[in-house]
């Protein structure tokens, strides 16, 4: 298996499927922040030159994920989820340095943007071999990086079309990322959920902030994992029988949890939809024999 990060070289191992244009929709890869231009006057003085170590390291880092999500153009690729999108004004996604393990929508310029500590974190946390579950290291990668461009995605449909939102944005946010997801097969679906379990249930020790505007990452966790189940219990039976990552209690109702945010998403953003745009999307090829098992 080779991951959504592979290099350059691997990546040209096949020819990528034509892109969905949308003229509305602007991509950009910043470079990181050399480290020539940091605070550093004395080269005599130990703590500085360890923190321009530091600052070497780190571009570098940065420089090489940069470049293996150029080469594989995550951005790109996300921005076929978010091309048949009707969008009132031009929407930016941005890779970039933030000085934070984040990824955000930014409403004062309209962009989506993903963190290369962001990415550094994923690639920090994920297994190097596969789960005792069978959750692969790719598989990680490409669901935590996926779903969090999705659930930004979220945030930036429901500004950009002022959607009206009952309840938390946040939970909108996710709910619309889960079904977006589910909505390109079986085997991309499965893919995409996994990763996205192995992620909150490592940032559930570290992120279940009850006072925050996020559930906590196990609520959110669970919301994935019902409404992957609710959408096709078959495909989804063994996270309920086999590793009990949804509760039988949960599962009972998430056929009902997946309907009822299927009419949302029908009644509040498929009028915004170029459908035909959607039917291409939809046909692409999205997994590379490389991606999964």
């Amino acid at each position: 298996m080779v991951s959504l990060l592979t290099s350059a070289t691997a990546c040209a191992e096949t020819a990528p499927a034509p892109l969905v244009r949308n003229d509305k929709i602007d991509i950009e890869y910043r470079e990181p922040r050399h480290p020539i231009f940091a605070y550093y006057t004395d080269p005599d003085d130990p703590a500085q030159t360890a923190d321009h170590e530091v600052n070497v390291k780190t571009y570098k880092r940065y420089t090489a994920i940069m470049e293996r999500l150029k080469s594989r153009q995550v951005l790109e690729e996300f921005s076929q989820f978010l091309a048949p999108v009707k969008l009132p004004i031009a929407l930016k996604l941005r890779a970039q340095q933030c000085g934070e393990v984040n990824a955000f929508y930014d409403p004062s310029d309209s962009s989506i943007n993903l963190c290369y500590e962001f990415v550094a974190d994923i690639e920090d946390r994920a297994p190097r071999a596969a789960t005792p579950e069978g959750i692969t290291r790719d598989e990680v990668i490409i669901g935590q990086i996926v779903g969090t461009l999705l659930h930004e995605g979220g945030h930036a449909i429901s500004n950009l079309l002022r959607l009206p939102v009952l309840g938390r944005e946040e939970d909108t946010a996710d709910q619309i990322a889960a079904f977006v997801m589910l909505q390109f097969g079986r085997a991309v679906a499965r893919t995409l959920i996994k990763g996205e379990t192995y992620g909150w249930n490592q940032r559930q020790r570290t992120q279940s902030r009850f006072w925050g505007p996020h559930s906590t990452a196990l609520q959110r966790q669970h919301t994935f994992l019902c409404l992957a189940y609710g959408s096709d219990p078959e495909g989804f039976e063994d996270f309920v029988a086999k590793f009990r990552w949804l509760p039988k209690a949960r599962a009972e109702n998430c056929a009902t949890e997946y309907k009822q945010i299927q009419h949302a998403f029908r009644e509040t953003i498929v009028p915004h939809l170029d459908l035909t745009l959607v039917d291409k999307v939809r046909k692409r090829p999205w997994l590379r024999s490389t991606d999964v098992k």
